[in-house]
């Protein structure tokens, strides 16, 4: 096959495969029951979402499901936080113990890589010890 059959045909095989992911998204869009299970799907990951009632523009949809997915994700990363400090002070007395029973090195090391993790996870290092 020549470069010219090639283009003609990767541009065909293009077209086809975005016109049956499209298809279906287009048919679930223009039935009601697929957009309330759609919304029921999206309000029970995302508990934050609260659409706005009366006669909402498109807009006003966005507006409100961006918001409750990020109010969502921020909850998370809270508790990701608040999770990781608990395990951090766990860890923390563990790492003391040891120093304590005269592994001072290995006491420091564990101390150490716990910090890091912790940064990554934008834990303030302060607050727990």
């Amino acid at each position: 096959m020549g470069a010219w059959e090639r283009d003609r045909l990767e541009g065909l095989l293009a077209a086809q495969t975005f016109n049956k992911v499209t298809t279906p998204i287009v048919a679930g869009m223009s039935d009601v029951s697929f957009m309330v299970a759609l919304a029921g799907i999206l309000v029970i990951w995302f508990p934050d979402i609260i659409i706005p009632s009366g006669a909402p523009t498109a807009a006003d949809v966005i507006d409100a499901i961006t918001t409750g997915v990020d109010k969502t994700i921020e909850k998370g990363k809270e508790a990701v936080k608040e999770k990781a400090q608990q395990t951090g002070e766990w860890v923390e007395t563990g790492a003391e113990t040891v120093v304590g029973l005269g592994d001072e090195e290995r006491g420091e090391r564990i101390t150490e890589t716990l910090a890091r993790y912790w940064r990554r996870l934008g834990v303030d290092w302060r607050y727990v010890r």
